[in-house]
């Protein structure tokens, strides 16, 4: 469902928006696999990351799962969050009639494994999974996920 979601050798099929921090391809994966990678989203003093996303096709009235391995390499401020988001939409380009279905952030750990169920309604068309760096720390996300319950990566 998710394109590249292992971000295995680069970040093809993710999009860049706002934000003024570096986003690139890194070879450090969640499971330390020596064939993939990771994307590493890097903030400035007071300023996030660039936006990490993709846009995803949905059925509506439908249970999916909603995850991602989140690993912190530089935290300059303990109150600083990097998250990933799902927003459902109502028409099939993420861009109409937006709501926040779920956030998922790093927990104090090495890896951070998040995920959270989460269900369509009967207007979703699509959803948007976003990833970004708050402030000035650099943190790896792998296996970004969005999976017909029970599924998982």
């Amino acid at each position: 469902m998710v394109k590249n979601s292992g971000f295995d050798t680069n970040l093809n099929g993710w999009a860049l928006d706002s934000g003024t921090g570096p986003v690139h391809w890194v070879a450090d994966d969640a499971d330390g696999c020596s064939l993939s990678g990771s994307v590493e989203l890097s903030g400035f003093s007071g300023t996030p990351s660039k936006l990490l996303s993709q846009c995803v096709a949905v059925t509506p009235l439908t249970s999916y799962k909603f995850g991602t391995r989140i690993a912190i390499v530089s935290l300059k401020n303990s109150g600083d969050l990097t998250h990933c988001d799902l927003d459902f939409y109502s028409d099939t380009a993420c861009t109409a009639g937006m709501t926040n279905a779920a956030v998922v952030q790093w927990i104090n750990a090495g890896w951070s494994d998040n995920s959270v169920d989460v269900q369509t309604a009967s207007d979703t068309k699509s959803a948007r999974i976003s990833c970004r760096v708050e402030d000035a720390d650099t943190a790896h996300v792998d296996k970004l996920y969005l999976t017909p319950t029970p599924g998982g990566f």
